[in-house]
């Protein structure tokens, strides 16, 4: 899980290597808040240039934990087009953000 972090407005990659095999095909996640009580926007993309994503305006709940899990959830599937990566944009450069992986789909 990436958690009190921010991406800038271009999309900003994270290496979910340690979360899924090079097999995977599509990845299943969650994303919102780690803190705050102001909603948020936020998205994670497939690809580079955001082509294939999911957005969220995270409605945040107060505070999130990292053993519990994000506020103002949002799950997404998304398909994994650059081996283990996703890319993720955020509406501030707060550390506020999360994005966690639940799991993933392959081939196999």
């Amino acid at each position: 899980m990436k958690w009190d972090s921010h991406a800038d407005s271009a999309n900003e990659s994270i290496d979910v290597s340690a979360c899924i095999p090079t097999t995977a095909k599509l990845i299943h996640g969650t994303m919102g808040l780690s803190a705050g009580t102001t909603a948020r926007k936020m998205r994670v993309s497939a690809n580079f240039a955001g082509a294939i994503w999911a957005g969220a305006l995270c409605n945040a709940q107060g505070t999130g934990d990292v053993s519990f899990g994000v506020s103002g959830e949002k799950n997404f599937t998304l398909p994994i087009l650059a081996s283990q990566t996703l890319y993720w944009s955020t509406e501030t450069t707060d550390n506020i953000y999360a994005v966690g992986i639940e799991g993933f789909t392959d081939d196999l």
